[in-house]
């Protein structure tokens, strides 16, 4: 039994035979013997050890390039590469499954000693792409890649600047080229010349593109007519923002204001037309007119036309109509205004607003009687164009016409008016009164104060001879002097006075002989 258990506790202490050939170490020390810790230990033919996979540097990413980094290898390499490659929805779930180089799979290989290196910069990306990247080392044994990859989206580059492709009176329309990027918005960003980008932000006008991977183009509405904008392109996505270039300048069509007619200005040669100011920017403003009876329009070129508020048109014939609108241009095209008709009133005497028609009222007008006031209708009214004009009254068939006859005023014996109103009567010696309704041609004096005018004209003359003249509520007056007598030439030049289709020579100084009656 002693000699048995010696025995055995010498074998035990029998030394391990070491392994002649590294073959046997790999045995001894598993699968992953080869990576070593030094050129001396392992076999170089010995497939390298699976490495970890790279990750991100801080603030490196940038639309065309990133910097990665991981750990030294500490093992027997020839190679150490990073590989990238584009992910697709179809590709997400095994990117590197059918790797080949190409424009947006990449391969970049360490330069420096592979064992040690830990940091490589990747250039040449795609903006706006979702990247999986992973290591790769190789010795001649073999190659191993990393497992999980990592992934990574570029930040969107700069969109180029779009390009005007048609302008309107309030909105601009944009072209650009197709992002080719992955992106989560697209806006056009619109601002006037006049403040440019890089002021107040808060006059920039943004426009959200729809599918902003493939869009081409964009329509910008709500512009102001006539005014310079500029646009640019701002990207984004997960990764960052990228301000586009600025466009060139953008020009809106002008405006041309609507027309109203100034119906001061108006006269049987004249018409007087206004508009808002058109604060626009314009080269050209301009009034387009056309006579009813005219073969072609003639146009008035409106100077300082941003501020001109108003426009005469001059040389009209008389009671015809026209046609009129305004055109406004600028450099980038023409716009027509509103069309309006006017016409002119009748030729008439410009003589201090004194002349107008007057139609002799029957003796029954002011009855209220029914069977009156119908048989007054049937009556025609003696109409003439009356001219008061020094100490003269002169009546006409019509304005510029046949002279019918004449009255100096110091024949005027009394004028009855009752104020505001448009009839008068008028007692000449020698005639019984006669009722008057005074019709103003110049559609800027009433009728009301055209009578009013004359009353105060025939009173005034009638009232140098005497103080004579009646008012409404007088019922009698006295009698009349003798006529002026001071201006015989001016009487005796006139043409026969008619009264009533009876002629005769008119004598200032003969108030018996002479007879009034119009």
């Amino acid at each position: 039994v002693c000699l048995f258990s010696g025995l055995l506790f010498l074998s035990l202490l029998k030394p391990v035979e070491m392994s002649d050939g590294l073959d046997d170490l790999a045995d001894v020390m598993g699968d992953d013997f080869g990576f070593g810790y030094d050129d001396n230990v392992g076999d170089p033919n010995v497939k390298p050890k699976r490495p970890n996979p790279p990750t991100i540097v801080e603030d490196s990413l940038t639309f065309e390039a990133v910097s990665v980094t991981f750990p030294e290898q500490q093992q027997f390499l020839d190679v150490l590469k990073v590989q990238v490659v584009a992910v697709t929805p179809s590709t997400a779930s095994k990117p590197f499954e059918t790797f080949a180089l190409n424009s947006s799979n990449r391969e970049y290989t360490c330069t420096e000693d592979p064992k040690t290196c830990t940091t490589m910069n990747l250039e040449g990306l795609v903006s706006g792409t979702k990247y999986a990247a992973r290591l790769v080392v190789k010795n001649p044994s073999g190659t191993a890649s990393s497992g999980p990859s990592i992934v990574f989206l570029t930040p969107p580059r700069a969109p180029p600047a779009p390009e005007v492709s048609s302008v309107d009176l309030n909105k601009i329309s944009f072209s650009f080229p197709v992002q080719g990027q992955q992106l989560n918005s697209l806006i056009l960003q619109v601002v006037r010349e006049d403040v440019g980008f890089g002021g107040d932000e808060s006059i920039v006008i943004p426009f959200e593109v729809k599918k902003p991977q493939t869009a081409t183009s964009q329509t910008v509405n709500g512009l102001v007519s006539g005014t310079e904008y500029r646009a640019r392109l701002v990207a984004e996505n997960d990764s960052g923002v990228a301000q586009g270039e600025v466009s060139k300048q953008a020009l809106t069509l002008p405006k041309a204001s609507n027309i109203v007619e100034n119906i001061s200005k108006k006269t049987s040669t004249r018409i007087g037309l206004t508009f808002t100011e058109h604060q626009q920017q314009l080269t050209e403003l301009k009034l387009e007119y056309k006579g009813k009876k005219s073969k072609a329009a003639k146009t008035v070129a409106i100077a300082n036309p941003r501020d001109a508020t108003s426009v005469d048109v001059d040389g009209l014939a008389s009671e015809e109509t026209y046609t009129f609108k305004l055109i406004a241009t600028n450099p980038s095209g023409t716009t027509v205004g509103n069309s309006i008709k006017l016409s002119t009133v009748e030729d008439m005497p410009d003589l201090d607003d004194m002349s107008g028609w007057i139609s002799e009222v029957p003796k029954n007008s002011g009855k209220k009687t029914l069977g009156r006031r119908l048989s007054m209708r049937k009556q025609k009214r003696k109409r003439y164009f009356f001219v008061l004009d020094g100490k003269l009254l002169t009546w006409f068939n019509e304005p510029h016409g046949e002279e019918l006859g004449y009255i100096h005023l110091g024949k005027v014996k009394e004028v009855t008016h009752d104020p505001p109103s448009c009839l008068f009567e008028l007692h000449v010696k020698g005639q019984p009164g006669v009722l008057y309704s005074v019709e103003s041609p110049n559609p800027n004096i009433s009728a009301d104060d055209l009578c009013q005018k004359w009353v105060e004209k025939l009173r005034d003359a009638s009232s140098k001879k005497r103080s004579s003249v009646s008012t409404a509520s007088s019922t009698t007056a006295p009698p009349m002097p003798n006529p002026i007598q001071s201006e015989p030439s001016v009487v005796e030049s006139q043409p026969k006075q008619i009264n009533e289709g009876e002629g005769g020579d008119h004598n200032d100084d003969d108030d018996d002989e002479e007879e009034f009656g119009f």
